[in-house]
């Protein structure tokens, strides 16, 4: 609250706060009262499940995206809510567990201050391309299991490795969906760029739609 506060108080400064893990009510009215946000894009934010999406409003911009859960090993498709609200002065961020796209930015931001100084809708494209790039080590960690199945199914067929098949099938199927959607999300961003967005920052916002 103090730093909202010193945030309020100050002109030109820049804040970014980053919620998880609170009270929905007393949250939604953090973010309505302090930073202004949509009422509608708040529940948004905080409900389980939604799909990506990007919604502008008069003086921020609502991006909503899917990131995935913790680093592992193995092909373990599952996916937390990451919302970002992107104003002049400001970036919000939430989401529905631990992300580790925010936290590696969040720890370079403590070390370099300067990166919050290139401007709210800067660091929110670097918090999206982190979060995308991590979708593509996840998916090259079902190489190797695919090749091991390969020789399995032609050695010793049968209907555990079948079962085992037909899981990744449904995970690639949503891991397509969920990618279709941020491709959806950024082709909007390229086509209609909100005015919170600099012109100088379509480079970063094609970057992470082509990534």
């Amino acid at each position: 609250a103090d730093l909202i506060a010193r945030w309020q108080e100050t002109l030109g400064a820049i804040l970014w706060a980053d919620f998880a893990d609170n009270d929905a009510q007393t949250e939604e009215k953090i973010l309505v009262e302090a930073f202004g946000l949509h009422p509608l894009a708040i529940h948004d934010a905080q409900r389980n499940r939604h799909q990506p999406k990007v919604e502008a409003f008069a003086d921020h911009v609502f991006i909503l995206l899917k990131g995935l859960g913790a680093d592992r090993d193995s092909f373990d498709f599952n996916t937390i809510q990451i919302a970002m609200f992107v104003g002049e002065h400001f970036l919000v961020t939430r989401h529905s567990g631990p992300s580790s796209s925010i936290a590696m930015l969040w720890q370079a931001q403590q070390e370099d201050a300067a990166l919050l100084a290139s401007g709210p809708d800067s660091v929110a494209l670097r918090v999206a391309r982190i979060s995308i790039d991590r979708f593509l080590k996840r998916l090259l960690t079902l190489e190797p299991r695919l090749e091991d199945l390969e020789q399995e199914i032609v050695a010793h067929p049968d209907d555990t490795i079948l079962a085992e098949l037909t899981g990744y099938k449904t995970d690639l199927r949503k891991f397509r969906r969920v990618l279709n959607y941020h491709q959806q999300v950024f082709s909007d961003l390229i086509a209609n760029p909100p005015p919170q967005f600099g012109v100088e920052r379509m480079h970063e916002i094609k970057d992470v739609y082509e990534h």
